[in-house]
């Protein structure tokens, strides 16, 4: 009896203790995405007249953190690396890197923006960065590393740092999918909404002190937060029912008209669940991972009950494969087009000046 009772007082304790570690993790989460929404710009507008703004900061300030919780558990299987979310690291990797500063966003722009949108955007073999004596072929390719225009984010080359997400996966769509899109039916003006720019008056800013700021004046940057509540090393194996537990208690703490979209929610659980079982599957399963391409549409979730037999994940990944080749050709396509409509205005202004020349 008195073992019974025992068993029971710890139950109890536990039960408490995780109902208690939820409503601070939800307050964490609420307090800091009303900080972030305060913080953060965002460009509205198109091509030159785009502008920085806190407009529609709720939307994209929970975009933002669910691509945080997917990247958070995909850097515990191994899938992102460590030394992007290491101050240390992060020194040796980008020329002005300062975790505290609330003027600099170099960690979002040059870190977060080429993960989500490049290395997540492309196979790795075909990752590469954007060429200034090119910007105008490559605009609007926005699975292609960026820079600053005028002063390098990086203290490393560019080879160098492509080379850090080798092991990332390629995840088509959805989630990551860059919102930045051409407009009208010209298609050759930049609606700007992620702001994925190498132009600072076209590029979001986030500053630093979002990610890394340790607990101070009631603000603690995101990373920190997702760290602790979700123990990101604890060198156990996974239980995917408490870890979906606490997503959904952090995309809960998001008020109501900042929540994100059941699209966005779809997606995350579909990603998650694939990494998690790989995680509990061990290195074989992660190896798997980052050699797949991870197809995330909202017809075609990845969930518990995808095909585990070999010739349904063979042809799983065959049709995953094309989507991503099929995006590519997309990209080449686009600068072709942009290639001709530069010549082409070329060819006409060489026409007029010559019309001018010869009526004077």
């Amino acid at each position: 009896m008195k073992k019974d009772s025992k068993k029971i007082q710890i139950k109890a304790k536990n039960t408490v203790r995780t109902v208690e570690n939820t409503s601070e993790m939800r307050q964490h989460i609420a307090d800091w995405h009303s900080w972030a929404c305060e913080m953060a710009k965002f460009p509205t507008g198109s091509g030159a007249a785009a502008k920085l703004s806190h407009t529609e900061n709720g939307r994209h300030i929970t975009h933002l953190l669910m691509r945080m919780l997917a990247v958070m558990i995909m850097r515990r299987a191994g899938l992102v690396p460590e030394s992007i979310f290491t101050p240390d690291c992060l020194d040796g990797i980008l020329m002005r890197f300062n975790p505290d500063s609330a003027e600099s966003g170099d960690y979002y722009n040059a870190i977060l923006q080429n993960l989500f949108f490049a290395a997540f955007g492309r196979k790795p073999e075909e990752r590469s960065f954007t060429d200034g004596r090119n910007s105008s072929l490559e605009y609007g390719i926005n699975t292609m590393f960026r820079d600053d225009s005028r002063k390098t984010f990086f203290r490393i080359n560019y080879n160098e740092f492509i080379e850090i997400f080798k092991d990332v996966p390629c995840v088509i769509g959805g989630l990551f999918e860059c919102q930045d899109c051409f407009e009208g039916k010209a298609a050759n003006i930049k609606a700007y909404s992620d702001g994925f720019s190498r132009e600072s008056s076209r590029r979001a800013f986030v500053p630093n002190v979002l990610f890394f700021q340790k607990c101070k004046d009631g603000h603690e940057g995101i990373i920190n937060i997702l760290e602790r509540h979700f123990s990101v090393f604890d060198g156990k194996s996974v239980n995917s029912d408490r870890i979906e537990e606490k997503l959904k208690t952090a995309i809960d703490a998001i008020t109501q008209d900042c929540s994100p979209t059941e699209q966005d929610r779809k997606e995350l659980f579909a990603l998650v669940n694939l990494v998690l079982k790989t995680e509990n599957a061990g290195a074989e399963g992660k190896n798997h991972v980052s050699n797949v391409i991870i197809a995330l549409k909202p017809e075609e979730n990845v969930n518990p009950s995808r095909p585990s037999d070999g010739k349904s994940i063979q042809a799983y990944n065959k049709t995953a494969r094309l989507k991503a080749e099929l995006s590519v050709l997309h990209d080449k396509i686009r600068t072709a087009r942009n290639a001709w409509q530069s010549r082409h205005f070329r060819i006409r202004h060489s026409q007029l000046m010559y019309s001018i020349s010869s009526e004077q």
